[in-house]
């Protein structure tokens, strides 16, 4: 796994407030103070453990946080094209800050840049694109 910021990603438990039931986990890439932060969790079971209705209708979400320079960029960059093109910009903001490739632990610079991303990434990657 490789992002724009080069750390780990971040794992919390979400839990609701009362019963201490764990409702999932959200993943972060990046920190709360950077422009740019993915939150990766499970809509369905956020919505579930609030008892809402038609939560079997959410599946995982993925939230490209942009803040302060970065979000006026790509609000700029959003004003200049038509609605349908959103989401060739959107999916390429995406693809540059995070990627999922399989890459020895032992691989040079060269070869991790140039390492295959994993399967089910290019599969959700595809999704995106058609969404």
């Amino acid at each position: 796994m490789r992002h724009e910021g080069g750390s780990s990603p971040h794992i919390v438990s979400n839990l609701t407030h009362g019963t201490g039931a764990t409702t999932g986990e959200t993943m972060y890439f990046g920190s709360p103070q950077s422009q740019t932060l993915l939150r990766i969790y499970d809509k369905r079971l956020e919505l579930q453990s609030k008892g809402q209705e038609h939560y079997q209708d959410y599946g995982t979400r993925w939230e490209l946080e942009l803040k302060k320079d970065r979000a006026e960029q790509c609000a700029r960059a959003l004003a200049t094209l038509d609605e349908v093109d959103w989401k060739e910009l959107v999916v390429g903001l995406l693809r540059s800050y995070v990627d999922f490739q399989q890459i020895p632990k032992d691989a040079e610079d060269e070869e991790r840049y140039r390492a295959p991303v994993l399967e089910w990434y290019a599969l959700l990657r595809e999704g995106f694109e058609k969404g």
